[in-house]
């Protein structure tokens, strides 16, 4: 028996921004391809429809037979076979020991065919490799590959995508060329329902300041040049480091601030707001792209930590990174403390920041060898048009979270059942604690040693026909808001369940052919399902982004949603599910018309007939999005 299946690893622009930190090798770790089969959008509430994925599939039966796999690699843009392409086939299965399974590797011919033999049965990732191509390989261009006993598995077609290369000059007002700057390629995502930027590539400029970032899939990128070295400033160091009480620079020392050529996004923007993005196509190679550096006064920020003693001062860092606008990991400036405590960050420019110190916390009475790391200290400061002395950053106590369930309406209600987990809020996504609280018997849940940060709250497994009513945090609604613990003070969540949710009944207008539906993939992720997909979006998502309901229509188009929570919502079908373009509002206000309006009340049983919404919709909308943005 043969199957014939195509499928294509493609990087459209609207898919691979911010994804490319999802990197080919995502496929190897195991545990994290279990997470990515339970979609956070649909742990947000109940889930209207039970996916099961092939990915948490048993292991096979004893005495199953090998299969085997074969296919073409091709160029994406012409069809052309690609001789000498790399071929990882990653099973996505654990062993019954909880090992990771073994990768198979091949090598395509001249034509750009290859061939697996004696493949267990089971599901498999395809992952492609070659010079001149993307091979990250965006999590919308991942698909599985199942081989069950004795099945020959044929005409896989995966098609890798040249790559694109972005290259320039750094230079500075006066035109001339800026050599050792560091040059970095970022591009949007949204995750948790904020808009964050991601480094996929970065560069250092040569003696006559050119620059060359390879490697790009096809999309929107921004970027942004800073010196590795500094000329005019004693012990400067590299930039996004902070010496423990180094001395001022020399334009401090007359007093006036000095003057320096600071980090500038293209073409010549001090901040991310006022920066203009790059656009490349597949295989493009976009020469000539100029990053003038802005040079500016600056500043420094000098203080000293309180609270930490011995080694400790000497084995945590701190992190000064803007408090507000688009985040990202790469904009922080790291530094360490001398060892009475003291530190400073020079060639600070003008603006709003937040002070962050990670490390080890000795009150947690654990070895110092086990002590796992977390935000100890948080302080916002404001750099204006002097330097910022004397700051007291004081180590807080880890935090200690209480709370209650609640449930009206059930007789004797199981607690055990009811799951409470809190993530960091976007913001905080580096710094906070991941915490999941078992409820007792009595309803009470307590979670202890907390950074101070802010933080998601999702509260599932009420008793059946009941629905999260209320969700609060010392009198603060945490269903539309985070919970914020960046002071360090506790307080007790509350939590109430409530009987009387509600169902949503429909039609869909389907295709005569089933869509091709990727596998889960994390943050919300892709539902899998051959299916049209029904989405309900409530007027007021989670503090992530999440909230909505996602549930597959039937072959015959009619779906039902179950566990609806009241309120008013909006219905679509689409022809997949992507969680992380739904945690856009600004997409669900741009495709808000092409939906259905719908008011629930409890215990309401709601009819709604809805027409699919195409990929190419969605990719327009988007589109539409990114022009505005």
């Amino acid at each position: 028996m043969k199957i014939h299946l195509h499928i294509r690893i493609t990087s459209p622009a609207w898919y691979t921004s911010g994804r490319q930190r999802f990197k080919t090798n995502m496929v190897v770790h195991r545990p994290f391809l279990l997470f990515l089969i339970t979609p956070l959008g649909l742990l947000a509430q109940s889930p209207a429809v039970d996916f099961r994925p092939v990915a948490a599939q048993s292991q096979p039966q004893a005495g199953a037979v090998p299969g085997s796999i074969e296919g073409h690699v091709t160029n994406g843009q012409t069809g052309d076979g690609l001789g000498g392409a790399t071929i990882r086939l990653a099973p996505m299965r654990m062993q019954r020991s909880g090992a990771a399974a073994a990768d198979a590797t091949a090598t395509t011919a001249a034509d750009g065919s290859f061939h697996f033999d004696s493949v267990a049965p089971g599901t498999y990732f395809a992952v492609v490799e070659d010079k001149g191509f993307v091979s990250r390989g965006s999590r919308a261009g991942l698909r599985p590959v199942t081989v069950s006993s004795g099945q020959q598995v044929s005409n896989v077609n995966l098609a890798l995508m040249p790559q694109a290369i972005i290259s320039g000059k750094v230079v500075d007002g006066d035109g001339n060329s800026q050599a050792g700057a560091r040059v970095e390629a970022f591009t949007e995502h949204v995750i948790r329902g904020r808009l964050q930027l991601f480094r996929v590539s970065q560069s250092t400029t040569n003696q006559a300041g050119q620059y060359n970032l390879a490697g790009l899939s096809p999309g929107k990128y921004y970027l942004a040049a800073e010196l590795l070295q500094r000329t005019n400033a004693k012990d400067a160091g590299t930039p996004g480091e902070a010496k423990p009480n180094t001395p001022k620079s020399e334009g401090s020392a007359t007093g006036q601030p000095p003057m320096e050529l600071v980090r500038t996004y293209y073409p010549k923007s001090l901040d991310f707001n006022s920066a203009e993005a790059v656009d490349v196509e597949s295989g493009q190679d976009l020469s000539g792209t100029v990053i003038q550096l802005r040079r500016v006064a600056t500043h420094h920020v000098q203080g000293t930590v309180s609270g930490l003693t011995g080694a400790a001062v000497q084995r945590d860092e701190l992190f000064l990174a803007p408090k507000a606008g688009v985040q990202s990991a790469s904009f922080g400036r790291r530094g360490k403390l001398s060892p009475d405590g003291k530190f400073i960050f020079d060639h600070v420019v003008p603006g709003e920041y937040t002070l962050r110190l990670v490390g080890n916390d000795a009150s947690s009475g654990q070895s110092p060898r086990f002590r796992s790391r977390h935000l100890l200290a948080r302080q916002d400061v404001e750099v204006g048009a002097s330097d910022v002395e004397g700051v007291d950053l004081a180590v807080l106590s880890p935090i200690v979270l209480t709370g209650r369930v609640s449930v009206d309406g059930v007789d004797n209600p199981n607690f055990s059942q009811i799951h409470i987990a809190i993530a960091p809020a976007a913001d905080d996504v580096a710094y906070g604690s991941y915490q999941n609280a078992q409820v007792a018997a009595d309803g009470t849940f307590s979670m202890e040693n907390l950074s101070p940060a802010k933080y998601v709250v999702h509260a599932t497994g009420g008793p059946v026909g009941t629905y999260l009513k209320s969700l609060t945090f010392n009198g603060q609604d945490l269903l539309t808001q985070e919970m914020d613990l960046s002071q360090g003070s506790g307080g007790e969540l509350a939590v109430a369940f409530h009987t009387g949710v509600a169902e949503i009944d429909g039609t869909v207008q389907t295709s005569s052919q089933p869509s091709q539906i990727p596998l889960a993939s994390p943050t919300g992720g892709q539902a899998a399902s051959p299916f049209p997909m029904v989405v309900l979006v409530p007027d007021h998502l989670a503090p992530d982004g999440t909230g909505w309901l996602v549930g597959a229509a039937q072959p015959s188009g009619a779906f039902t949603l179950p566990n609806v929570r009241p309120g008013r919502y909006t219905a679509f079908a689409v022809e997949h599910f992507d969680g992380t373009v739904w945690q856009n509002t600004d997409f669900l206000k741009e495709i808000q018309s092409e939906g259905i309006s719908v008011d629930v009340g409890e215990n309401d049983r709601k009819q709604i007939q809805l027409a699919t919404i195409s990929n190419d919709q969605i990719q327009q909308a988007l589109a539409r999005v990114t022009t505005q943005q």
